[in-house]
């Protein structure tokens, strides 16, 4: 395992990267076992209102298995009970599914659309790579990480964006580096001040490793898709340049 981490390297984006990107990026927010959704999906069933459900239908099974005909006002009070948990977890998957989906979509008609030309310099767009097998067969890209930067709009502030690492190289340390790679590339832009992110609370990991790496939380929003809420958090860290550790 040793060996596999020295032959990963932190380099630009190029646009051969793209589909393995769109692959990942999918993964990490979609279709994989770690994804976004799965967290929060598991976080939100797990509520106390959700729970309470849970014990309403509990409650439901036990008067329906106490009765001796189902065919009375307790009986279909029983059923409605029982039936009730089941329709809110369907309901509250398909809003969650389709919440993170249209993320998804939005980003591939935005940002991740063409990603050379949005995160082309001063703003940068950083990919971790491992060559895979022989020469013929390219490199495997294995995470990326964004830096948004748009100086005519916040001529101080950027935005780390599209964080994301394949879960077959889970803690092995390559998020930290790609965030390295972004903060020293940024620490060379002339005029930026500082980096601001945005995570959710589905994504504890990823907040433990921003704020290791020196971001503060500024504020908490809440979101709401649906019936489902969701904290949604900011961070911002200064950048240190050549200038201020003079």
């Amino acid at each position: 395992m040793a060996g596999d981490d020295v032959d990963i390297c932190i380099r630009r984006y190029r646009p051969s990267d793209f589909p393995q990107v769109r692959v990942l990026f999918l993964e990490g927010f979609v279709t994989g076992e770690r994804s976004v959704l799965v967290a929060a999906t598991r976080n939100v069933l797990m509520k106390a209102p959700v729970v309470a459900v849970y014990l309403l239908s509990i409650c439901g099974a036990a008067l329906l298995y106490s009765l001796s005909h189902w065919d009375s006002f307790a009986g279909c009070l029983a059923v409605l009970l029982v039936s009730f948990s089941p329709a809110l977890i369907h309901f509250l998957r398909r809003a969650l599914n389709k919440a993170v989906k249209e993320l998804c979509d939005q980003a591939f008609t935005t940002d991740m659309r063409d990603i050379s030309a949005y995160y082309a310099a001063p703003a940068g767009f950083f990919v971790a790579a491992r060559r895979a097998g022989d020469e013929t067969t390219g490199e495997e890209v294995l995470g990326f990480v964004g830096l948004e930067y748009q100086p005519e709009k916040t001529p101080h502030t950027a935005e780390l964006r599209r964080m994301v690492v394949s879960p077959k190289y889970g803690r092995r340390g390559i998020a930290k580096r790609l965030v390295r790679a972004l903060i020293e590339y940024a620490e060379a832009v002339p005029g930026l001040d500082c980096i601001e992110l945005g995570t959710s609370e589905f994504q504890p990991a990823a907040r433990r490793l921003y704020e290791g790496l020196g971001w503060e939380l500024t504020r908490i929003d809440i979101q709401r898709a649906a019936f489902v809420t969701a904290s949604m958090m900011r961070f911002q860290r200064p950048v240190e340049t050549n200038l201020t550790r003079k």
